[in-house]
């Protein structure tokens, strides 16, 4: 049974709000809350500063349901202190049902001053649920600057339209990209615009190193459409990772004449990725002979093997029979993957392997011919 508490005058609201009984102190707190002018009005009537009252036992109380309970009931007060105990208040808290409090009040304030307080809230990277509090009540303001705008947008839990990507809103996006939410804001760029991470390429000079590296993975994945010409125009000037993931995408457009001149100087690269994504990024014949015997690295050689095949060089098969005889299993597989695909000029070669000293090379033409359904020469062999 809830107790009753008669209250008549400040003092008797005072006591209450010190009772011994934390369902006393509770249900007062409530009809403060209820009726915050009817309270003042009692406590102005003696001369007590009811706001000063509550600000006293919010900082004096520890038990963190009761405190809030105290700060909700100050934070309902028509007192011009109010304002500035919620600011005070949301800038310090790390509690988030204390910063969800204060917002409610912080939300009363005039829109240009909600923009000048709350900004700085919004970029700093300190206390995610203060930020995206802070974004929730930007979420309906006018004339925020791109950089706020797009914050907010990634932030905010309520619809709002995304700054689109244009040279007045880059550097805004590019901080999103590399800032603490990015994966965030790679998600919305991509889902805002029908080319994906592609939007970011006529700003290319523009872009940080990783976001470049970004930007063509995402490409590898998503299609390169018609940005060939812009990714010929990278594997010319890059390097590092950048001319890795370029050339990369690269293999996913359409050949192109001059292909060959791009790439014929990567064939020889310090560095074996990018030899081996050049390697596969070509379709024209190649002196295969010249190029295994130089390459030791297995990566490279599988490309070799990837770029044979590509070529459709049948002149190419005896190269591959001899890789099929490799120490490696995966050159060994990958050889004679390519030797099924050229049947059936390469069933004499497949043939000859059947009867091979190692048992690595019979077993790869066993499974070769197995592949093309020659099962006749099979039986005859085993």
């Amino acid at each position: 049974m809830q107790k009753q508490i008669a209250i008549a005058t400040s003092r008797d609201l005072l006591d209450a709000l010190n009772h011994q009984e934390i369902s006393v102190r509770a249900g007062t707190i409530k009809a403060i809350a209820a009726d915050p002018q009817k309270a003042s009005s009692v406590c102005e009537a003696d001369g007590v500063d009811l706001f000063a009252e509550l600000k006293s036992l919010c900082d004096a109380t520890p038990e963190a349901g009761l405190r809030a309970g105290y700060f909700l009931a100050l934070l309902q007060l028509n007192d011009e202190r109010c304002m500035d105990f919620a600011k005070e208040a949301f800038l310090a808290s790390d509690d988030a049902k204390m910063t969800l409090l204060t917002a409610e009040r912080i939300a009363r304030m005039p829109e240009s001053e909600r923009i000048e307080f709350l900004t700085p809230v919004l970029m700093a990277a300190d206390c995610p649920t203060r930020s995206r509090a802070a974004a929730n009540l930007l979420a309906g303001c006018r004339n925020l600057l791109p950089g706020t705008a797009l914050r907010v947008a990634l932030l905010t839990d309520h619809p709002i339209s995304v700054p689109l990507l244009n040279e007045e809103t880059l550097d805004a996006w590019l901080t999103e990209l590399q800032g603490p939410y990015p994966l965030t804001a790679r998600k919305i760029l991509k889902k805002t615009n029908r080319s994906g991470s592609a939007v970011l390429l006529p700003f290319w000079e523009r872009l940080p190193e990783p976001i470049q590296v970004w930007v063509l993975r995402e490409m590898i994945h998503q299609g390169v459409e018609d940005q060939g010409r812009r990714i010929r125009d990278i594997v010319r000037s890059a390097t590092g990772e950048v001319l890795l993931c370029a050339l990369r995408c690269l293999q996913k457009c359409a050949a192109a004449e001059g292909d060959e001149d791009l790439l014929q100087p990567l064939y020889r690269h310090e560095n074996p990725a990018v030899r081996a994504a050049a390697l596969q990024g070509g379709i024209t014949r190649l002196n295969w002979k010249t190029v295994l015997e130089r390459e030791e690295n297995e990566e490279v050689r599988l490309a070799v093997i990837d770029r044979i095949k590509k070529s459709a060089d049948t002149d190419a098969i005896p190269h591959l029979a001899r890789l099929v005889e490799d120490q490696s299993w995966r050159i060994r597989a990958r050889a004679t993957n390519a030797l099924a695909a050229f049947a059936p000029q390469s069933l004499p070669v497949l043939r000859d392997l059947l009867g091979h000293e190692s048992e690595n090379v019979r077993a790869s033409a066993i499974q070769a011919l197995r592949v093309l359904e020659q099962e006749e020469d099979l039986v005859e062999a085993l």
